[in-house]
């Protein structure tokens, strides 16, 4: 009897061992970057509201700046990510539904249940939604207008919109 239990033991641990070996993570996608998630997260942590944090950014970042500040009594969190060149990639969380302030703004499907607004002008390119009462905003300027050899498209800005809602 005990060398059947062992048996058994032996192949529920293999069953165990194997499934943790299987399980896998979400890679990024190719053209995408990863960021630190965790200085991320302990930044939104501070907040009296939950938020969705993107799964990748659109290139690659050296250095990550939070700042948490309120706007008109409501509570907010800007996550700056720059680059070498400092191109800056800026994510705003508002808590509330904010009506942005955007020029001329194009509607854009980020999902299939979620619509947002694109703005383009000549220093920054926009997407703004809003999601189970937060405002997002993520905002990307190239440091130098000139050189679009950096430059994050709109599929870009899109493809990091999705990634916050799987």
């Amino acid at each position: 009897m005990k060398g059947k239990s062992v048996v058994v033991y032996a192949g529920i641990l293999f069953l165990i061992v194997l499934m943790i070996g299987c399980q896998t993570t979400k890679a990024v996608p190719h053209g995408y970057f990863d960021y630190d998630q965790n200085q991320a997260q302990q930044a939104a942590n501070q907040l009296d509201f939950d938020l969705d944090l993107p799964e990748f950014i659109p290139f690659e970042m050296v250095m990550m700046v939070s700042d948490i500040y309120t706007i008109d009594g409501a509570e907010a969190l800007d996550l700056s990510f720059y680059t070498d060149e400092n191109d800056l990639l800026t994510l705003q969380f508002i808590e509330g539904n904010v009506e942005p302030d955007l020029f001329s703004p194009e509607q854009v499907a980020i999902t299939d249940s979620l619509s947002g607004q694109y703005v383009d002008n000549s220093f920054a390119k926009s997407v703004t939604w809003q999601k189970d009462g937060v405002t997002y905003k993520m905002t990307y300027r190239p440091s130098n207008f000139a050189d679009n050899n950096n430059d994050v498209e709109k599929s870009d800005l899109l493809d990091v919109a999705r990634s916050f809602h799987f």
